[in-house]
C-alpha cells in the first residue's frame, strides 16, 4: 500500500486504435494534470492549485482517418512539430518532480491504452520514467468502487424493486402489443434496449416501458426507474454522466479528457484509498508490442 502524495491524471490521443496499426500506434497528444492529494478534499470543482502539461507530437506515420474525426488532429496539422524524442520524456520527469512523492499516473483505460502505448514510446527511445512512479487505471476503480447495476433489467424481484411510479396510457392503434410474463421474460431479456438502462445520453432518470400484461386493456404501462447505483458502462462520458448527473462535452481534446476525469476523481470520495490499494509501478506495465 502506498500513501500518495499526488496523483496526475492523464490522457492520450493517438494514431489510431493498437487492434487497427498492428500494435504500432504512435502518441499525436499528450495531457497531464497533476495536483497534490490535500488539494482534493472538500471541494466539488477543480482545485485552484493545478499542474498542466499538453504535449503534441508528429508521429511520423497516417493518422487513421476515424482518429483523425474524432480527435481533430490530421498529419498536416502536426508536420512542423518534432516527433517523440528524449527532450520530451526530460520534460515529463521534470513536470512529475515538482509534485510531492509519491505520486500517481492515473488514465481511463490506461491498462490496455495510455500505459503500454507511452511505454512503447519510452521503450523505443530505450528511457524509462523513474521507478517510484506509479500508475492506476481509473475505468478499474469505478469498476470496483460502483459495481455494475446491470442486473436490474435481468427480470424477477430485482427489475420490479426499483419501480417508482407506473403510468398506464392507452396503446396507439399502430403499435403491437409485447406481453411479459414471468414464462418468456427470458427471452424478452436478449434485447439490447432493455438491458441498456443508462445510455450516454440518457436522463438521470431512465426509463423503461414495457406493454401491459392484459392484452384485452389495450394499454400500456409505462415503470419509470430511479437512477442507477452505478453506471452501466464505465466509458467516460458514462462515468462523468452518472457523478456529475449532466452530460460530458468535449470528449477526445486530451485536456478535456483529462479535466473531466479529475473532476470525476474530486466526486468519487473513495478514489484516493483504491489507488493507495492498487496502484501499480509504471515501469511494470508491459509496452505495446
Amino acid at each position: 500500500m502506498v500513501n500518495f502524495k499526488s496523483i496526475i491524471v492523464y490522457d492520450s490521443e493517438t494514431t489510431g486504435l493498437p487492434h487497427l496499426e498492428s500494435n504500432t500506434t504512435k502518441i499525436t497528444e499528450l495531457a497531464f494534470m497533476g495536483c497534490e492529494i490535500e488539494h482534493l478534499k472538500n471541494i466539488n470543482n477543480l482545485p485552484r492549485v493545478l499542474h498542466k502539461l499538453v504535449l503534441l507530437f508528429n508521429p511520423m506515420k497516417m493518422i487513421l482517418p476515424d482518429s483523425s474525426e474524432i480527435t481533430g488532429l490530421e498529419n498536416e496539422d502536426l508536420m512542423n512539430i518534432k516527433p517523440f524524442c528524449e527532450e520530451d520524456v526530460q520534460v515529463l520527469i521534470h513536470f512529475i518532480n515538482r509534485l510531492p512523492s509519491p505520486v500517481c499516473l492515473i488514465a481511463h483505460n490506461g491498462n490496455k491504452f495510455d500505459f503500454p502505448i507511452l511505454q512503447r514510446q519510452l521503450f523505443k527511445l530505450n528511457l524509462k520514467l523513474p521507478d517510484s512512479v506509479y500508475c492506476a487505471d481509473s475505468i478499474k476503480a469505478f469498476q470496483e468502487i460502483y459495481p455494475n447495476n446491470s442486473q436490474l433489467v435481468k427480470g424477477g424481484s430485482k427489475t420490479y424493486s426499483k419501480i417508482t411510479h407506473v403510468q398506464k396510457t392507452p396503446l396507439k392503434q399502430s403499435q403491437t402489443p409485447l406481453i411479459i410474463s414471468d414464462s418468456n421474460i427470458q427471452n424478452a431479456n436478449k434485447l439490447k434496449v432493455v438491458r441498456q438502462l443508462f445510455p450516454e445520453d440518457s436522463d438521470d432518470e431512465v426509463q423503461v416501458v414495457y406493454s401491459s400484461l392484459d392484452n384485452s386493456t389495450n394499454e400500456k404501462t409505462e415503470v419509470k426507474t430511479i437512477k442507477p447505483n452505478a453506471p452501466v458502462r464505465y466509458t467516460l462520458s458514462s462515468v462523468y454522466q452518472f457523478l456529475h448527473g449532466k452530460n460530458f462535452e468535449g470528449a477526445h481534446r486530451a485536456e478535456d479528457d483529462a479535466t473531466a476525469l479529475l473532476s470525476c476523481i474530486i466526486r468519487c470520495e473513495p478514489f484516493v484509498n483504491w489507488i493507495n490499494d492498487k496502484a501499480v509501478s509504471f515501469n511494470s506495465i508491459k509496452p505495446l508490442s
